[in-house]
């Protein structure tokens, strides 16, 4: 008898390789797929501004990160003696306006580099539930008074367009699409379901590109043992077996032989000794360091 409905992932089309540089941007649901990219020795950059939630902020932040938008001075805001700015994540916070705009430049540069060599763009949405700032769509409330905002869902046309324009910016690297199964239940259940179905409506009818991890644990897993203790973000099970999915879908035999040879390494590498000195920890490192070396001819972004 069977007790659940596995999700079955067809092939995809294109096959990502140790080769490959992919970027990451959106929830942190992106940062849990870069995190296992890193751990196999991909080489991937995510979030380079920090968090982003929602289609619009998402636009915004790859337009200033490739120059074509210019920073916004009014979106500058205090909070707790540290300068922040609305179409940025928290973590992005410095002491001044002088060093935030020293940090940006920093950040655009990188990026510029690391976006060349960029083949694959994978985007994660969290939400359609925006605040509005007179007007203008933020990323962060960076805990303001709330009278400062207006929250409204985004509708369906609203984010076809946002993604049509990533599509654009993105040119010809392979852009895949996920909405991320992180529940906003301060949002409400109805108002999370409803955000979701609206993600997932307008990524269908953009017909691009879609990889269902939303659907693995809504409705694969589809159990509360999956989620952590806040019962809202998956638990490292559930991101196992996405990554299991993913892999499944996206890399090819050969690749995933490397992944275990990587893995195999990984393991090493988290071996702690008794005695650091003792002769048998010695020659352990000396073949993990070997072993590494040769590793890291053949993947050039192995850490």
């Amino acid at each position: 008898m069977k007790w659940r409905t596995e999700l079955h992932i067809p092939a995809s089309e294109d096959s990502i390789n140790h080769n490959d540089f992919t970027l990451f941007m959106g929830s942190c649901f992106a940062r849990n797929m870069a995190n296992k990219f890193s751990y196999y020795g991909f080489g991937n950059d995510c979030n380079p501004t920090g968090i982003l939630y929602n289609s619009q902020s998402l636009l915004k932040m790859l337009k200033l990160l490739l120059g074509k938008e210019k920073l916004n001075e009014y979106l500058f805001v205090e909070r707790d003696g540290m300068i922040c700015h609305y179409d940025f994540h928290s973590d992005f916070k410095v002491s001044s306006k002088e060093l935030f705009m020293e940090k940006w430049g920093q950040a655009q540069r990188e990026f510029a580099q690391r976006w060349r060599g960029t083949s694959y763009f994978f985007v994660t949405l969290g939400t359609a539930h925006v605040y509005d700032k007179d007007g203008i769509t933020v990323a962060n409330c960076h805990k303001q008074t709330a009278k400062l905002f207006r929250k409204r869902l985004q509708s369906i046309d609203e984010i076809q367009k946002d993604l049509h324009e990533i599509k654009v910016l993105a040119e010809a690297k392979k852009l895949v699409l996920t909405v991320s199964p992180v529940r906003h239940l301060k949002d409400g259940f109805i108002e999370n379901q409803l955000s979701k179905s609206h993600l997932i409506a307008a990524i269908h009818g953009a017909r691009m590109d879609y990889f269902p991890s939303y659907e693995l644990v809504l409705d694969d897993l589809r159990d509360y043992r999956f989620y952590g203790k806040d019962r809202v973000h998956p638990s490292d099970e559930a991101l196992d077996y996405v990554w299991e999915k993913f892999s499944e879908s996206y890399f090819s035999d050969v690749t995933r032989k490397v992944m275990k040879s990587v893995e195999k390494v990984r393991k090493m590498q988290e071996h702690r000794a008794f005695n650091i000195e003792s002769e048998e920890n010695i020659s352990f490192q000396t073949r993990l360091q070997k072993r590494l070396s040769e590793l890291r001819k053949e993947l050039p972004f192995l850490q």
